[in-house]
C-alpha cells in the first residue's frame, strides 16, 4: 500500500521523461486512475522534458499521450 504526497507521480513522470528522451522511439504506457491524474502525469513529463538540457522537439500531445520528433512517445490509460 502507497502513502498519499510520496512522490509516486513524481517519480514516474521523470522515469518517463529520461526513458523518452535518452531511447529513440521508445513506448511509454502508463496507467492513471482517471482522466484527471493522467492529465497531471502529461504536465509533470512535459516539465521535467523541458528542465533537461539537450532535448528532441515535441511533435504533438494531448490530454493522455505525448510524442517527440525522433518517436519517442509516452501514453496514460486512464
Amino acid at each position: 500500500m502507497a502513502c498519499r504526497g510520496g512522490g509516486k507521480s513524481t517519480i514516474v513522470a521523470a522515469d518517463a521523461a529520461w526513458e523518452m528522451e535518452h531511447v529513440p522511439e521508445a513506448f511509454v504506457e502508463i496507467l492513471s486512475a482517471g482522466e484527471d491524474q493522467a492529465a497531471e502525469l502529461i504536465r509533470y513529463i512535459k516539465r521535467y522534458h523541458g528542465l533537461m538540457p539537450y532535448r528532441s522537439p515535441e511533435r504533438r500531445s494531448g490530454q493522455t499521450y505525448y510524442e517527440l520528433t525522433h518517436g519517442a512517445r509516452v501514453i496514460i490509460v486512464p
